[in-house]
């Protein structure tokens, strides 16, 4: 299976596991799926970078890692 067959199927299962703690529990979830396969490759990086520290970007070493 390739990589995006893996993870198409890791969020489905996901999104069975939300939906069933919410019927269980009758809580509500928050869910974000962000893909950053490619989000970095069409923006000049240094600019990038100088803008989430303006805005307080607390993840940036994560972010830059990528």
């Amino acid at each position: 299976m390739v990589s995006s067959q893996k993870d198409l199927l890791k969020l489905l299962e996901s999104l069975n596991d939300w939906t069933l703690s919410i019927i269980e529990n009758g809580k509500c979830q928050t869910v974000a799926y962000i893909d950053f396969a490619k989000a970095f490759d069409s923006v000049c990086h240094s600019k990038f970078i100088d803008k989430l520290k303006m805005y307080g970007i607390c993840l940036l070493r994560w972010i830059v890692s990528f």
